[in-house]
């Protein structure tokens, strides 16, 4: 039988089946068919195109944001451009006769100056408080610019002292300044100086007037003729930085700088610059008289608007790690190794406020101990940070439930501490 070919299951005819019309012919109904597919392959394809796309979108938004979250580094913190000099004239005694606090942004070329008064309290690492011309007399320039520091909480980079003598003979290199004096200069019952406008004063004279408090006034009174007196000596220094740097060394053993000549100059010739441009913020450092009763009015800070200062004139001199929170720290030697509190203040000032390093009565502490005056996470995290500072176990934080305002973290420093 031939392949392909039913096999027949009667012995009769097949029966008729009558042709039924069901749609075009099997050719047309076989191109609808394919044209049908056609459209529908075409319709998934478009589809699937719509869907890649808005999923490579997505993930390469992804890829873009993974990258910059894991692979990128952070951003590096901005380098800072302000730089601040101490700047002080001694006495006879080495007590300071005036001092202040000059700032220079060398990226937007503005200065400030700070004028401090001189009996203005500080506290000074293994001295106590004492005032800041003081200060300059027991400890040296490098106890004034911590004091400085710690007082209104800025870095102090560099330190510039000046006897009496090396600032008359400033002033007399520069040919002295030009002011105008606003009161007569008594000295001893002697008229040393007249008022009068636009005067040409000496070194002498200029220091003079400087300094003058007059009967009835205290050392606030006599800061704005210190400003005035060195503006006109900034506005006559020699306008290249060779040259500035020359009259600096000239001074020989009259001027002692933490500072190389060249750095020194240009720094001040930045502020002479600034000053000269109206880019410069002079202003009295804020502070309220106390009563010693000895007729010499000390002053104190005036805690706020010092922060103001800080805050508008030197904000690129508040150290980076610094919280902006509670952070005093008092630290109290207990063993009265000399100089061990201030090494201690040393390593905490970068994060902390230092508000004093004093002697622990008794001495005779075997144990450094870190202590905070509540249990909160905050108070814990900070006495556990300054513990890690000095390289004490978190087994040296306690709490204690003493009340005190002296400080939000005091350290006592035993005879386990290592420096």
């Amino acid at each position: 039988m031939a392949k392909g070919k039913r096999r027949a299951t009667g012995a009769g005819a097949p029966a008729q089946v009558t042709p039924q019309t069901l749609g075009p012919s099997r050719r047309a109904s076989r191109a609808a068919e394919r044209e049908r597919r056609r459209r529908a392959r075409r319709r998934r394809t478009s589809a699937l195109v719509v869907v890649g796309a808005v999923l490579l979108l997505v993930a390469g938004v992804l890829l873009v944001g993974n990258a910059v979250r894991k692979d990128d580094p952070p951003p590096a913190p901005k380098e800072r451009t302000q730089r601040t000099l101490l700047f002080s004239v001694t006495g006879t005694n080495g007590a300071g006769r005036f001092t202040t606090l000059y700032a220079y942004d060398t990226d937007t070329t503005r200065a400030a100056v700070v004028l401090i008064p001189p009996s203005t309290l500080t506290d000074v690492a293994g001295i106590g408080n004492v005032v800041l011309g003081n200060a300059l007399r027991l400890g040296g320039a490098d106890a004034a610019r911590d004091a400085v520091s710690d007082l209104m909480g800025v870095i102090v980079d560099h330190t510039w002292t000046l006897t009496a003598d090396g600032f008359v003979a400033l002033v007399d290199r520069v040919g002295g300044v030009v002011v105008d004096v606003d009161a007569d200069v008594v000295v001893k019952n002697e008229v040393v100086l007249r008022a009068g406008g636009a005067q040409r004063l000496g070194g002498t004279a200029a220091l003079q007037y400087a300094t003058y408090v007059q009967k009835g006034q205290d050392q606030v009174t006599f800061q704005a003729r210190l400003q005035r007196v060195l503006e006109a000596l900034f506005a006559a220094l020699p306008e290249d930085v060779p040259g500035l740097a020359t009259s600096i060394t000239a001074l020989g053993g009259a001027s002692a700088t933490t500072w190389e000549p060249n750095a020194l100059a240009a720094f001040l010739d930045g502020v002479r610059k600034a000053q000269v441009a109206e880019r410069y913020e002079p202003q009295v450092l804020p502070v309220t008289p106390i009563d010693t009763g000895s007729g010499n009015p000390a002053f104190s800070i005036k805690v706020d608007e010092v922060a103001t200062v800080v805050n508008t004139s030197l904000a690129g001199s508040i150290p980076p790690n610094r919280d902006v929170g509670d952070n005093r720290v008092l630290v109290l030697n207990g063993v009265g190794t000399p100089g061990l509190g201030d090494g201690v203040a040393d390593k905490l000032r970068g994060e902390f406020r230092v508000v004093g390093t004093r002697n622990k009565q008794g001495f005779g502490e075997k144990e450094s101990v870190v202590v905070v005056f509540d249990n909160t996470d905050a108070s814990i995290a900070k006495a556990r940070r300054a513990a890690e500072l000095l390289g004490l176990p978190e087994t040296a934080v306690r709490t204690s439930t003493l009340t005190q305002s002296v400080a939000d973290v005091i350290v006592v420093i035993g005879a386990d501490y290592r420096a």
